[in-house]
């Protein structure tokens, strides 16, 4: 049965043998192979066994892969559950989340090889790297032919300028893409576990709310909340203003994620993300 349909990512087929099904995963690009091989030989030791099993790392001219174990359920995006199960799900993830950023510390902010050296650039300065992922996602979005208005043009510079509010972070482990796309639960609404490690890298604590404040947080409610709950840091509230400067960040790479892509509702989105930052500032 294949996944991704057509998709130009990675593309991932389930298979079934005597012993079991699997899924063979085959990486588009080198760059989401090798943090997933890094991840499943180091990361996400902390984390089982609610993690598929690594079989085998797939290497040959033009192609990349893994195989991997079937873990049992769908992602919680495509189930309907009721708002107390969901929230279940959100708890249990943020306490998943929270085990394997404690696991262990890095010395430099990046993607992973396969081997453990730096895909590419890497970064020493949490300050540096946050600069370095604005330029390279939202850079384009300060030129003067961009779509943003007078004010969220400022509230842009206002994010560079503050930068320094993630000074003294620590590289930790990072899935960029934890969200419930990837936690599965099982037909009784129970949470299984997580996949999909092709996006993790060396980042900052707060890093995986990125796609999390941006998609869901911000849509149901308590979800945030039970998160939290579960990871047992409230970052939000920890750090206030570390989080106002992310989420400026969070709305400015919706925006240009949207322009890339032509996508009308993610721009909608990103600007109302914006509105609300400015709405917030002036209570």
């Amino acid at each position: 049965m294949s996944y991704r349909e057509g998709s130009v990512r990675s593309g991932v087929w389930k298979l079934r043998a005597a012993s079991g099904d699997y899924f063979l995963k085959l990486h588009a690009e080198l760059r989401k192979w090798h943090p997933e091989v890094y991840a499943y030989h180091n990361w996400v030791n902390a984390i089982r066994p609610s993690v598929p099993e690594l079989v085998a790392v797939i290497e040959g001219e033009g192609y990349q892969g893994v195989l991997i174990t079937a873990l049992e359920g769908q992602p919680l995006r495509d189930r309907e559950l009721p708002l107390a199960q969901v929230l279940a799900v959100y708890r249990e993830a943020g306490e998943l989340a929270r085990r394997m950023h404690d696991s262990t510390v890095g010395s430099w902010f990046g993607v992973p090889r396969a081997d453990g050296q730096p895909y590419g650039k890497s970064w020493d300065d949490p300050v540096a790297f946050m600069k370095a992922e604005f330029d390279f996602w939202c850079g384009k979005l300060l030129q003067p032919s961009s779509d943003l208005d007078e004010r969220e043009r400022a509230l842009a510079h206002w994010m560079l300028d503050r930068l320094d509010v993630y000074a003294g972070e620590c590289p930790i482990p990072i899935h960029r893409d934890y969200q419930p796309i990837n936690w599965l639960v099982d037909e009784a609404g129970q949470f299984t576990g997580v996949i999909d490690f092709e996006c993790m890298q060396w980042s900052l604590r707060i890093d995986p709310f990125f796609s999390l404040w941006s998609k869901h947080f911000r849509q149901t409610p308590g979800v945030e909340e039970a998160f939290c709950s579960g990871y047992g840091r409230n970052i939000a509230l920890e750090n206030p203003e570390q989080y106002r400067v992310f989420k400026v960040h969070v709305g400015l790479c919706t925006l240009q994620y949207g322009t890339a892509l032509g996508d009308a509702q993610m721009l909608q989105t990103g600007h109302a993300m914006l509105r609300e930052i400015m709405d917030d500032e002036r209570r």
